[in-house]
């Protein structure tokens, strides 16, 4: 199944000569996450390319990032199951001058199921 991910890194083996090896290793069930990064202002929004979006677990720590497309559209592939926050990443958010308004909470079950629409709005920055 290709939404199956080995739970460990890796596994070595290395094969003798008339032998059979019967290797057990643990795998979970992904998912996959998408969505579309916006740029908002009082009268429209539209899609933004090469923004940084980050999927951060329950400690803080980012576990994955991809950049959007040129029309904003996302995807993050090989999600294990979890409690996430869905955010743009804030250094470059920082450095384009760029205020989030939607990081977004979400679960990601075991159960192989897509989680899709998750859009990210982000503004200009008020000037300080």
């Amino acid at each position: 199944d290709p939404q199956w991910k080995p739970s460990t890194e890796g596994v070595r083996v290395l094969p003798r000569p008339g032998l059979v090896q019967e290797v057990d290793f643990p795998v979970v069930y992904t998912t996959e996450i998408d969505g579309t990064v916006y740029l908002a202002t009082d009268k429209a929004k539209r899609g933004i390319g090469d923004a940084v979006v980050e999927l951060v677990d329950e400690r803080g720590k980012v576990v994955m990032s991809t950049k959007s497309s040129a029309d904003g559209f996302y995807v993050m592939h090989h999600v294990i199951p979890g409690k996430y926050t869905l955010r743009l990443s804030p250094e470059q958010a920082k450095r384009l001058g760029l205020a989030t308004t939607t990081d977004r909470k979400l679960e990601a079950l075991a159960d192989g199921n897509f989680i899709n629409g998750q859009d990210l709005d982000v503004r200009k920055a008020p000037a300080n």
